[in-house]
């Protein structure tokens, strides 16, 4: 093959064994890395490693790996072609005639030794398993690393040290000049167990060949690139009646789990709620991100691992109150409010970095066999580099628990706190969870389903785990919001119940979330204040709880603290509608009406003609005589996309337009207008009573 080496002679004269092979004029790779001083060219990376990856497909085609592939078994000839040497290590593999299946080596070693240079060793050969194709592919990412970086990606003092963080550790980071085509083939190259590597030499080849060699190519590298999409922070305003607020006592440690959009309509007032800040008294050096987890084991049936590893970490961690813990929640309110309204800012390492988090936590789950694995890592947010790595293993059947469970002493040395005590960390972790790992998933379940406003479905999976832990407080909590959205009122207040039982066992993060619902269902103004303004403090980005503290503000008739309080979200362009609601309402009480339309107009085109807040600013221009501005304002809310989400919108704006339809004279249309509201409105929103005032008033007329 014209990337092979050729082999001319073996034979022996006087005694000696020699092979006569091609002289090459060249250049091994491993010299010309050293006089660069650092990685080649992307263009070079790209054409060696094609040319590699041909050599090995020729002779992986022929039964052989390599087994010793490195830098300096690589030359570059003058004409820049690449010539693989060394095959001295090599292994054929045959079929036998009398058995298809069976596989048979010949090696230049002794049965049971570990061959090949330490570095570019695969993962499975260092665990005594027999290297086949893809541990040449293995290698073969280990050298386009080398090459594109002019450093290893796994590194050790000690060929213990290499060996473990080969098994255990992520490749240390390619610099952003690397294009990321080129970074996605190393990474793949990479991958710690042989199935999800590239299968065959020729696909790597295909790969690289593919390779537009555009230095300018799609410079972000892995710690650049968003780590994962901040979770509904796209989404739009909801009906009062829809959950956009889920709050969560999320596994015991009671964390905010729900997305950024879906927490606004779950405490309207039943019409007006909303979100807001975070930071934590923990500090910068104590804080640390839980990202969510990679499922790399082709089975789908564990995507629910992906969310449920990272939030079973992060009830563990939340625990110390050393620690400054930023789970999905947080780092989405952290995503939207840094986006200042427009799409939310990607959540990369350097973002994270710019806002004091310290330490990310990221991770995979993988399958190895009957067995399934967490590998993952502690990365330090400034350079993109991990600091600590971690791999349990376990059976498959076992379940998470076991699997969590032994990564938490792991967790505690790197982090340098005492979460469990003298605990045995699996007891602890369902102690402060659910003792039973199907409730766990089934809670996975229904959160995921409340978070699409799949209200019959989440409440369907929360009972089911009630029904395995009925003390699981997390889906105690969560089962409410979906009874909220249904309208289930004897179900929400059987599970309120629950909730205010379940109370003491929350710590106390959770107890306050806990008041917070109850406050905001059972019309508690003063403990809501006292409740969000904890909350606020502990979680300043989280501007849901910014919120919340101005509608306490604002139930209590402090207009000029719901000014105060509300501001800030205002000027961030948050797009909860009753930010501007309530701040209108707040300044026309203080006798300030132009302050009152200014609010109104920012909140109408921040929110797109949101319906609940036009109705709100429609009446405010009818009561101010403008009649011409607030029958615009209807007609416009009345158009747009939205209003098919929000149907007791619709009724409100109906509502309105039929009492300026009567006010014309047109009574006929009015009373249309109106039998349409009624039909929307629910008895129990704010706007029923007027409503029900105007049916009966034409029904005797």
């Amino acid at each position: 093959h014209p990337n092979i080496c050729t082999m001319y002679e073996v034979g022996e004269a006087d005694g000696q064994i020699y092979i006569a092979m091609e002289l090459i004029d060249g250049q091994p790779l491993d010299e010309r890395l050293a006089q660069k001083g650092g990685g080649l060219a992307t263009e070079s990376v790209a054409s060696y490693g094609a040319q590699i990856a041909a050599a090995l497909a020729h002779a992986h085609e022929r039964h052989v790996i390599h087994r010793d592939l490195k830098s300096s078994n690589v030359v570059v000839t003058s004409d820049g072609r690449v010539k693989v040497l060394d095959f001295g290590l090599a292994r054929r593999l045959w079929d036998e005639p009398d058995d298809a299946n069976a596989t048979q080596s010949m090696t230049l070693t002794q049965p049971g030794t570990t061959v090949g240079t330490p570095h570019y060793l695969a993962p499975e050969v260092l665990r005594g398993q027999n290297a086949d194709e893809r541990s040449d592919l293995w290698a073969l990412g280990v050298l386009l690393h080398e090459l594109a970086s002019g450093t290893m990606p796994f590194k050790g003092t000690t060929s213990f040290e290499l060996g473990s963080a080969i098994l255990h550790d992520m490749p240390s980071s390619l610099s952003e000049r690397v294009p990321a085509g080129l970074r996605k083939v190393i990474r793949k190259c990479l991958s710690k167990e042989p199935g999800e590597r590239y299968q065959r030499a020729s696909e790597v080849g295909a790969a690289l060949e593919a390779l537009s060699g555009d230095p300018a190519e799609d410079r972000l590298d892995e710690e650049a690139a968003p780590l994962h999409t901040a979770p509904g922070a796209a989404r739009g305003g909801h009906s009062a009646r829809k959950l956009g607020i889920v709050i969560t006592t999320m596994l015991g440690a009671v964390l905010v789990v729900a997305t950024v959009a879906l927490f606004p309509a779950w405490f309207a007032p039943r019409h007006g709620a909303g979100p807001p800040k975070s930071s934590g008294s923990a500090g910068a050096d104590h804080s640390v991100a839980v990202l969510e987890f990679e499922n790399l084991t082709g089975d789908a049936s564990l995507d629910w691992m992906k969310r449920g590893v990272p939030e079973l970490l992060g009830a563990a961690l939340v625990q110390s109150p050393e620690l400054d813990v930023f789970d999905a929640q947080r780092l989405s309110d952290l995503a939207a409010t840094a986006s200042s309204g427009s799409a939310p800012a990607p959540l990369t390492y350097p973002f994270l970095a710019r806002h004091g988090i310290r330490r990310a936590i990221a991770g995979s789950i993988l399958r190895s066999g009957g067995d399934l694995r967490i590998q993952g890592r502690i990365v330090d947010t400034g350079d993109g580099h991990p600091i600590h790595s971690y791999a349990v293993q376990s059976r498959a059947d076992s379940g998470l628990f076991p699997l969590v469970g032994r990564l938490i002493p792991d967790l505690q040395v790197a982090l340098e706190v005492n979460l469990t005590g003298d605990r045995e960390a699996e007891g602890w972790l369902r102690e402060i969870t659910t003792n039973s790992a199907d409730a766990y998933r089934l809670y996975i379940r229904g959160h995921q389903s409340l978070l699409a406003s799949h209200w019959r479905e989440a409440a369907d999976a929360f009972e089911k785990a009630l029904a395995l832990d009925s003390t699981f407080i997390a889906a105690g909590s969560e089962v409410s919001g979906a009874y909220w959205n249904l309208g289930d009122e004897p179900k929400l207040s059987l599970a309120r119940a629950a909730m205010r039982r379940m109370r003491s066992r929350a710590d106390h993060r959770g107890q306050l979330r806990i008041d917070l619902l109850e406050s905001v269902v059972g019309n508690d103004p003063q403990t809501l204040i006292r409740s969000a303004s904890e909350l606020v403090q502990l979680y300043p980005e989280n501007r849901f709880y910014t919120y919340l503290l101005g509608r306490g503000y604002f139930s209590t008739q402090q207009y000029q603290r719901c000014l105060d309080t509300l501001r800030p979200l205002m000027e961030q362009r948050y797009a909860w509608s009753w930010t501007y609601v309530l701040s209108a309402r707040s300044a026309a009480a203080l006798g300030d009406s132009a302050s009152a339309r200014r609010a109104f107009e920012l909140g109408f085109e921040v929110t797109r003609a949101d319906p609940e807040l036009s109705y709100a600013y429609a009446r405010f221009l009818h009561a101010q005589g403008d009649r011409i501005r607030g029958r615009a304002v209807i007609e416009s809310a009345l158009r747009t996309p939205s209003l098919m989400e929000n149907p007791v919108g619709e009724g409100e704006l109906r509502l309105e337009r039929a009492k300026d339809i009567a006010l014309l004279g047109d009574t006929v249309r009015a009373w249309k207008e109106l039998q349409l509201a009624a039909a929307l409105i629910p008895h129990d929103d704010e706007a029923w009573a007027e409503t029900d005032s105007l049916l009966r008033h034409f029904k005797r007329k």
